[in-house]
């Protein structure tokens, strides 16, 4: 019988658990989550949108304003994305303003200022509405990045911590690791958090996992621990690990696991750089490095943001970035960094559009936020061939390709593989 552990280190009362299709039932307080197989993820998936559609920008929530950095070193130098200049006009939709109206006042196509907003509806504008008007057609692309970045503000306000549940799910035929985290929308490395796993591209049928109601990770308290040094260690807040445990943390007692929202796993240290090579900065034209690398260069850019430790540049708050981000133009192909079988090719929550090849050596690559994908689940792939073209798909503020190197279950630093 399982009896899933909850934040508080306690197990659920006796329960009769069955299995269907993946997903775990049971007449206790434990939820029942659906498997891969039965969520509806073809909208998404056809979708060429980023998570922000749905968001609307007014004049009372325009997004306009850069978060305040969560944490003592809000000026350590972290990096942040390139800003640009202002190559738009902010407009607020009038009583009775059509598209059209606003087109022809500020002399620019109705195509050109639907792209730029990432409007669903053209037909749809609401009174007190902000728009975003591009300066002429070349600017459109710059100015849908402003919106993202606005709309991605928005989102990160109006996130809120929750009580920690904690739900079981059985492993069925056919999941892996990256489809369970899209159907539970969670980042991967929540239920690599969440659980004992050797090997995230090995799980077997069967197999039961731990899914919390949001992204973070579990944390066994050590003696002599305090909240406060928790909370720095694993750059979040002190008052969100509140949030989330409530009783629980009130006095910590060595032994025992709390829910650390928003966490992430602790890394090992990144592998040694090769003599004589260099991290490019930020900015810094992506070139190939030789010697004895065997992943290739999946596009050609400039890195954005890099791996490792970082203010995020829209939210603020100190978060680990599990790959790099190398900026290319919207619809550029995507190249296989090395040969492989694809594991998964399809939406993965903030993801967007990915593509994750398994390398056969206990290595993969994940390949992010693309507009389109060009292979299938189980498909073999040769080193360099197209997989999917660069977009915005998922939370992304501008196109790029978020590009991740995992050994096992830990992202490395891609620099210190490519060649």
């Amino acid at each position: 019988m399982f009896q899933p552990k909850t934040a508080r280190g306690l197990t659920l009362g006796d329960s009769s658990f069955s299995t269907v299709n993946g997903a775990l039932f049971a007449n206790s307080g434990v939820s029942c989550l659906p498997s891969f197989k039965e969520v509806a993820c073809a909208s998404a998936s056809d979708s060429s949108a980023s998570d922000y559609e749905a968001v609307i920008l007014t004049a009372g929530e325009d997004g306009g304003r850069p978060l305040a950095a969560e944490g003592d070193d809000a000026d350590d130098g972290d990096v942040l994305l390139a800003k640009v200049d202002v190559i738009w006009k902010e407009h607020y939709v009038k009583s009775g303003e059509t598209l059209s109206d606003i087109a022809t006042a500020h002399g620019i196509p109705m195509s050109d200022i639907v792209k730029a907003n990432e409007l669903k509806n053209a037909n749809r504008l609401s009174e007190k509405q902000l728009l975003l008007i591009p300066n002429d057609s070349s600017a459109v692309e710059s100015t849908l990045e402003e919106v993202l970045t606005r709309k991605a503000r928005l989102v990160a306000v109006r996130e809120k911590v929750l009580p920690i549940k904690i739900t079981a799910y059985v492993v069925a035929d056919g999941d892996s690791l990256w489809s369970i985290s899209n159907s539970q929308s969670l980042e991967i490395d929540t239920l690599i958090g969440c659980n004992d796993l050797a090997n995230i591209n090995k799980i077997r049928p069967g197999v039961t996992l731990r899914v919390p109601n949001q992204d973070g990770v579990f944390y066994k308290v050590k003696k002599d621990d305090t909240l406060a040094a928790i909370a720095k260690r694993y750059a979040i807040t002190a008052d969100r690990i509140r949030e989330a445990n409530g009783d629980a943390v009130s006095t910590l007692v060595a032994g025992k696991e709390i829910f650390l929202p928003g966490a992430r796993p602790e890394r090992p240290e990144a592998p040694a750089r090769a003599a004589g090579t260099a991290a490019p900065q930020k900015g810094e034209a992506v070139k190939a490095t030789g010697g004895t690398r065997n992943f290739k260069w999946p596009v050609v850019g400039k890195i954005n943001s890099p791996f490792g430790w970082r203010r995020h540049p829209v939210t603020r708050r100190r978060d680990f970035h599990t790959g790099i981000d190398i900026k290319a133009s919207r619809g550029n192909p995507i190249h296989a960094s090395r040969a492989g079988v694809v594991d998964y090719s399809g939406w993965m929550g903030g993801y967007g559009k990915v593509v994750v090849i398994n390398h056969g050596d206990g290595n993969s690559t994940l390949y992010a936020h693309c507009s389109t994908l060009s292979v299938s689940k189980g498909q073999r792939i040769s080193q360099g061939q197209v997989v999917a073209k660069v977009g915005t798909t998922g939370r992304a503020t501008g196109p790029h390709l978020h590009f991740e190197i995992r050994k096992g279950n830990n992202p490395v630093n891609p620099l210190g593989y490519l060649k």
